[in-house]
């Protein structure tokens, strides 16, 4: 029995919702330095294109640019028509890689991968998702596999990662 004075004057948790709907929610923001947001050369594109999960997205995205170009004669300037960037083809691989994840929702509940508002402190790419599993253990490792293996795919897209610089940045 609980007084009724607690249950005005302490905080708690009420995990019931989560419970009932079958899913925990990972929101969590990688840190990007935005200096290395770039256009995609056709070197880039090619070595991009090569990736499974994305091979379509890549070739759509380039096909779109190709035939913008067969249309006006003229491009003088890497602003002229579609461009392709890096974060752009990253953000499609994080979204196909969760897509693939046994463990996470894709169409029950929402799924997001986006990026926010650059910052001092880099470009944020979040993930907005749900694991299929509400159980702490198991949330826990789904969501550090995930954030570990887009901090580590993250330099193949030419993209570094956001980090204040520590002590061992000015030894040298």
């Amino acid at each position: 029995v609980i007084p009724t004075h607690k249950l005005v004057e302490t905080a708690y948790k009420n995990w019931r919702g989560m419970q009932e709907s079958g899913g925990r929610r990972i929101m969590r923001s990688i840190r990007l330095d935005q200096n290395t947001v770039r256009f995609c050369t056709l070197e880039m594109i090619e070595r991009y294109a090569k990736i499974d999960l994305i091979a379509d997205y890549v070739s759509k995205r380039r096909s779109l640019a190709e035939k913008y170009k067969d249309r006006h004669e003229q491009l003088d300037s890497p602003l002229d028509g579609p461009q392709i960037t890096n974060m752009e083809i990253f953000r499609a691989y994080i979204e196909a890689f969760l897509k693939i994840h046994p463990d996470i929702h894709t169409k029950k509940m929402d799924f997001i991968v986006r990026e926010l508002a650059p910052t001092a402190t880099g470009l944020p790419v979040e993930l907005y998702v749900f694991t299929k599993t509400t159980k702490w253990n198991e949330y826990e490792c789904i969501q550090a596999g995930i954030i570990d293996h887009l901090l580590a795919a993250s330099s193949f897209f030419d993209l570094r990662l956001f980090q204040e610089p520590a002590g061992s940045d000015f030894a040298s």
